[in-house]
Parts: structure tokens; sequence; C-alpha cells
């Protein structure tokens, strides 16, 4: 492999030949018509009453969903489509990730659920990926260049700083373990923070960096289309039993107790407002989300979730009618990028024996912003045909043949999808599972202490135990 090195400054060029389709992801519309007050009236009775009602149809959602699957229960998703940031596309029979596009290891409730599921991920090692390091690419976490001497120092430093310095290092910053390293290695590693955190070094937990480095050193587990194939397969085993309990285009605006358990009210596609009493209700919304729609929180729970900061990122899968990038399955890129991941979407296709050469190719980059509302709303306002242009004219100093071989590219942009993990977010999180409530369960992939596959079925398997504590009680 070679890179060019080209400073990212250089004249921009007019590239034709693909089509840009329309956005996926966030839409911010009924969102900020809630952040503003700008509210439907609510119906004055329920239409509809059952046990459960689960708000939000991520991963975190569908799993509790799935633990539900013998409940009556309804799941609310805003969006056309389950799945949240583990959602995905299709382009000439690949499966690609518009998020999520990996996980490590099956033990656990993973394992359990992907048995059940009768899914089965293809194990991709470490030496399938590449590194843009100083102007050149290199493969694989072993070897004796300066890049990799590097690398695994870090990782034998890590080792000895996890048994040394334990709690500190969810109150001490990544950076603190990073000031003896050659800079040019630093910009990677700035980079590769800023993709699974979008924050700097400085700013994440140094867990935080150290869990980074040792997943990179690691087996990949990938399933086609990343982890959309888990929310695929739980929307298939939910819907075989019943394709009436999981409603998409429901944007709700309100959940509160109520004599009975819960209220939640929603708007469906045609803007019709409805509302459907419940048991319990859990909420699988972001905290962020969550601060907005529920109501009679404890004032300690604000608080906490208030603290916590939120990074936007935006997914573009670059699609291209014929394999023409001969590259590992993912691939890194160093400062000044301003997009450091990117996986190909057809590895598990290749790998499985699976792929046919009219299936073409499928390039998913993932492009960090900062935390905080302005990061928002500049991902809110990109222009998606300059924006498309710009990351081709980039893509194609990594990869050459790119430019001339795409058909079309998909943007999809996710407004707060990511916790930060800074410094004291840790305790944050563990106060805020202390607080708990009768008629709500809290069950976003955080709920755990950290944002996470392993977190959002560890919070969805709570979940569904508590409900179905409640309905033991309630028969009893």
């Amino acid at each position: 492999m070679s890179a060019s090195g080209a400073n990212l400054q250089s004249k921009s060029r007019e590239l034709a030949g693909y089509k840009v389709l329309p956005w996926t992801g966030d839409d911010y519309t009924l969102g900020h018509r809630l952040r503003d007050g700008n509210v439907p009236a609510p119906p004055d009775k329920a239409e509809k009453t059952v046990d459960f009602v689960i708000v939000g149809g991520g991963i975190a959602g569908l799993a509790t969903s799935y633990y539900l699957r013998d409940q009556n229960f309804v799941l609310l998703e805003q969006y056309g489509q389950t799945g949240g940031t583990s959602s995905g596309g299709n382009y000439r029979g690949i499966e690609y990730s518009r998020g999520a596009v990996c996980t490590s290891g099956t033990a656990g409730l993973k394992g359990q659920l992907f048995e059940q599921l009768n899914i089965k991920p293809v194990i991709i090692p470490p030496t399938e990926t590449a590194w843009h390091e100083g102007g050149h690419w290199l493969k694989s976490v072993n070897g004796t260049d300066r890049f990799h001497q590097e690398w695994n120092r870090l990782l034998s430093e890590i080792d000895k700083h996890e048994k040394n310095d334990g709690d500190k290092l969810e109150e001490l910053s990544f950076a603190n373990y990073l000031s003896s390293y050659d800079k040019s290695f630093l910009g990677l590693i700035e980079n590769l923070t800023k993709t699974f955190y979008c924050a700097s070094a400085e700013n994440v937990t140094a867990n935080a960096g150290f869990f980074i480095i040792k997943t990179l050193t690691s087996d990949s587990y990938v399933f086609d289309g990343g982890n959309s194939a888990i929310c695929r397969a739980i929307t298939k085993a939910i819907d075989s039993s019943s394709n009436e309990r999981i409603h998409t285009q429901s944007f709700v605006w309100s959940v509160e107790p109520s004599s009975q358990g819960a209220s939640v009210v929603y708007s469906d596609a045609a803007g019709a407002v409805h509302r459907i009493d419940c048991k319990h209700v859990i909420v699988t919304t972001p905290p962020y989300v969550a601060l907005r729609i529920v109501s009679h929180l404890p004032e300690t729970l604000r608080s906490l979730w208030n603290q916590i900061e939120y990074g936007a990122f935006v997914v573009i899968n670059c699609c291209m009618p014929k394999k023409v990038l001969q590259y590992p399955y993912q691939s890194f890129a160093d400062e000044p990028y301003p997009f450091c991941q990117m996986a190909m979407a057809e590895a598990p296709y290749q790998l499985s024996g699976r792929y046919k050469p009219e299936m073409g190719s499928v390039l998913t980059v993932y492009h960090p912003y900062a935390s905080g509302p302005a990061a928002r709303h500049e991902v809110l306002t990109l222009n998606a045909d300059q924006f498309a242009n710009s990351m081709v004219a980039q893509l194609s100093q990594l990869f050459e043949p790119l430019q001339n071989n795409l058909e079309q590219i998909e943007i999809t942009r996710w407004g707060h999808a990511i916790m930060v993990p800074k410094p004291g977010l840790s305790s944050v999180l563990n106060k805020a599972n202390q607080v708990t409530s009768d008629w709500m369960t809290f069950a976003h992939s955080s709920a755990g202490g950290g944002q996470s596959l392993e977190g959002a079925l560890a919070a969805a398997r709570n979940a569904a135990d508590r409900c179905l504590k409640v309905s033991v009680k309630v028969r009893t």
C-alpha cells in the first residue's frame, strides 16, 4: 500500500459520476419541537393498555423486547427503521453499517443471544488491520518498525498501569499516559480517541483509552452489516410472534406516571397523537432525550444526567460496483485527516466464502465531531453534496482507485449518540443507576456504566427482569 501524504488543504476537485443518497440517521425536526416546548395536546384517555411500553428501538430497546417476547408489550421507535446507531443498509447484497460495526467476543449475554437468534459472527484477527501513520500504510499490530514498537510499548505499559493504578484510571485522562510517545504515533492515537469517543485523549479517561488499544489488538467479531444484523434478527424474531408490537415512525412526546403505572403519549407518521397506558415503561433513549420526555424524574437524577456530554458523528458508506480496494477489513488514518476508522463491509462475506464479484464493495467511514451543541449544529447544517465531495477528495488520497469507481454515497448523521467517557463519568453513572422508580426503568446502552453492546444487553436484561417482577406482583 502507498499514500501520497498530500496536504488536505489542496484545492478542491469537483468529483462526478456518483449519486448522493438522501440523509439517514437523526432527523431533528420533531426533537427540536420537543426541545422548544411545542408539543401536541395529549389525548384525554388511553386508546390502548398493555403491560409494558418500550421507548426507543435501538439495540437496548430491541433486546428488551426480545427478553419480553412472551409478554404483552409495545415498542415505540421514532424512525422508520429500528436499530438506532446499530442500524444498516444494503448495496448489491452487501449489508453495511450506519454505526456500530463489530463487537469483541461472544461471552455472557452476547453469546447467549447470538445462539438463541441463530446468528454467528465472522472472527477477523487484528492482522487484518491497516494503519496510516506518518504518510505511510502499515499492516497488522505486529512488526519491528518504529510504529509497531510504540504500539507494543503502549500495550505492555497498559498492563502495568491497570495493575498499579486501579480505580484512578477512571479519574485520570488518557493523555496522562502518553507523554513519552513519538509525536507522529500520537497523531494516530489522537485520531483513534476522537473516532471512538468524539473527544481528545485529554478529555477521556485512561480506561477508555486503554480499551481502544486492547480492542484493536484483539479479534473482531463481525456480522453482515455489523451490529445491524443483531437488530434484524431480533426484529424478525419479534415479528414472527406478532407483527403489531414494534411501532416505527412513532415519536414519543411524554412519559409520566399514572395510577396504573405509566402513560406514554406519541404521534404516528401521519401526525395523529396517541396515548397508551401500561404497568411499567422502559426508556431506552439516551439520558439527553430522556430528560426531555420523562416527567417526574428525581432532581438528583436530572442533576447527574445533565453532567453527561455527547459527541456527534457522521458515517459515510461509499458504494462501488467493483471491488477495487484490496485492503484489510479495517483501516485507521492519522491526523490531520478528520476521520479515522474505515471498514470494508464485504469482509465477512469474503472470509466466509459467500462473496460474489457482482456484489461490488462498500467502504464504511466514520467521521467524528466534538461534543456539545455546536458540533450537533454543524452536523445538522452539513450540505450533503459538498460534504460528499470533500470526503471523496480526502479518501482518494488514501485509496486512489476510489474516486473513479463510486456509484453512490450514503451519509448518516448522529447528533448525540456517543457518550463522552470523561474523567469522573463512571462515578456519575454509578450514582444515577442507584436512582430507581416503581413505574419506570431506564435501559440505555450506557445504563451499566459504559456505552457498548455489552452495556445495552445488560441494561435490557435488567429492565426485562424488573418487568417480569411487576407481572408476578400484579398476578399475586
